[in-house]
């Protein structure tokens, strides 16, 4: 009885084979655009080189052939990679360092973002403008305007107040390094 339970449980695992979910890479090209919401607020004051912040993937990335790569609500690693203080501006630079899918997570080489705005005494009330910092590496620089369904980070304090990007900020990066994900 024993090696027909085998053999019928043989038979079933031959007939399910073929039915298994294929798990297939995914090419993500360069000037692919990842959005990020931002899942904490980011203040200049306490923002250091080299500190991770969290965020989600709030729009899904789509492969050329129009396949969903990155699903909306995935979890982003944001790097922080520069900051800048001074006595009338502070700026907070970032980029997306990986995107986390299923249990794996995938590096991504991105462009960066500046977010500056006032400080001190002129940070009462204010909006912060962004910057892409054209090349990844920071060479040189263009102001990007914001699309449609980007929020720019609205500051406010007093006196010794620093720029803060709230939770919930939306921003929009692009791939500088073509990627696979392999998605099932």
């Amino acid at each position: 009885m024993t090696s027909t339970w085998r053999i019928a449980l043989v038979g079933v695992l031959l007939t399910a084979a073929p039915y298994t979910v294929q798990a297939r890479t995914e090419f993500v090209p360069v000037g692919t655009t990842v959005r990020v919401q931002t899942s904490s607020p980011i203040t200049a004051s306490s923002a250091r080189r080299g500190m991770r912040v969290e965020g989600t993937v709030y729009r899904p990335m789509l492969s050329p052939t129009g396949r969903i790569v990155v699903p909306s609500g995935a979890l982003a690693r944001l790097e922080i990679t520069d900051v800048r203080r001074s006595a009338d501006r502070d700026v907070i630079t970032l980029s997306v360092r990986s995107v986390h899918i299923g249990s794996r997570n995938y590096r991504l080489f991105t462009n960066e973002i500046e977010l500056s705005g006032p400080s001190g005494a002129r940070a009462t009330a204010g909006r912060i403008g962004g910057v892409e910092r054209i090349g990844g590496a920071g060479i040189g620089s263009a102001a990007r305007p914001h699309a449609g369904d980007e929020t720019v980070a609205v500051i406010a304090g007093s006196e010794n107040t620093s720029v803060t990007v709230p939770k919930g900020t939306r921003l929009q990066f692009r791939i500088d390094l073509a990627t696979r994900i392999r998605r099932r």
